[in-house]
Order: structure tokens, then C-alpha cells, then sequence
């Protein structure tokens, strides 16, 4: 539906509609539309956390800006969407709940940075540079941006030396 209409044309009513469930259904959970963006952006959030940024984790081949920007790319206009629609503050605090979630026991990074520092560094990083790149034209790749992602957010905020995922890809494709 957003793909054919502007945000600010869409109802509950419509989506209803679209979800073949009756408006007082929806209603009784939302508010508003804003309240259900809200929580479809919480969701997107654990999803990509859980599917882009933790896929090949603890592998050689672990490249987080790739899995970061592959499940954004395949719900571009989604995410495109919910960023510009006021909900970009709830995925953030989502990221950071999360963020920390998956930190648990674990008082500090390779850096020694506190987690709650970082956590937060790295959901406004990557928030900044989703929301330039899903407001650039398409030739804009994925691989830049993941590159992006890892260059200038993730490998500082985890400790890691510059270009330690760009390298490791490097070996990757040498090996094989």
C-alpha cells in the first residue's frame, strides 16, 4: 500500500482493508496509525537484528553492514517509510534495548567503552548513514553502504582496527 500512496493518505480504515481484518479489530490495538507504525518499526528492528546484523556472527565470513543493508534493501520502501514517518525514534530506542539485550554480561566492549555508550553510538551511526543512503538514487549500492557501516560506526564503536571487515571479505574471496 505505501508503495502506491502517500503515508498521509493511508488510514486504519485502509489498511484494515488491506489486512482483512475488521477497522474495530485494528482499532482496539492502535490509536492511531502512528501507534502501529510505532510497532511495526519495533518489529523490523528485532528482526534486523536478530536476521541482518547477527547473520555469519562468530564466523570468519561475519560482515554486518552486508547483512545490516541486505534486509533493509529487500524492505526499502518500508523502512524508507517508517523513517520519515515519525518513527525512526522507536526503532532507535528498540536498537538500543536490543543492542544492550545482546551485550548482556558483558560490561564493556573490546574497548572498554561502557555498553550503554555504545549502544547508543551505534544505533544514531547506523540510523544516520540508513537514512542518507535510503534518500539517495539506486545507484547507490549496498556494498558502499555496508562498507559505510562498518568503516565508520561499527568497527570503532566494537573496537576493532580499521577496515577489519573489508579485509576479512578480502581473504574470503582469496581463498576461495
Amino acid at each position: 500500500m505505501i508503495d502506491i500512496r502517500a503515508l498521509d493518505k493511508i488510514t486504519l480504515r485502509d489498511i484494515a482493508a488491506e489486512a482483512g481484518v475488521s477497522y474495530p479489530t485494528l482499532f482496539n490495538q492502535y490509536d492511531n496509525k502512528e501507534d502501529l507504525f510505532q510497532d511495526i518499526a519495533r518489529k523490523e528492528i528485532r528482526e534486523l537484528l536478530t536476521k541482518g546484523f547477527q547473520k555469519g556472527l562468530g564466523t570468519t565470513e561475519w560482515r554486518p553492514g552486508e547483512g545490516i543493508c541486505g534486509y533493509i534493501n529487500e524492505r526499502r520502501t518500508l523502512w524508507r517509510t517508517l523513517l520519515t514517518a515519525g518513527a525512526s525514534e522507536a526503532m532507535r530506542s528498540e536498537f538500543i534495548r536490543i543492542g544492550r539485550d545482546m551485550a548482556t554480561g558483558r560490561s564493556s566492549l573490546g574497548h572498554g567503552f561502557p555498553i550503554d555508550v555504545v549502544s547508543g553510538v551505534i544505533a544514531s551511526g547506523i540510523f544516520e548513514i540508513i537514512s542518507w543512503w535510503l534518500g539517495q538514487d539506486a545507484d547507490h549500492t549496498t556494498e558502499l553502504t555496508a562498507e559505510m557501516l562498518e568503516t565508520l560506526v561499527i568497527e570503532p564503536a566494537l573496537g576493532l582496527r580499521p577496515g577489519y571487515f573489508k579485509q576479512q571479505k578480502v581473504a574470503i574471496e582469496v581463498e576461495t
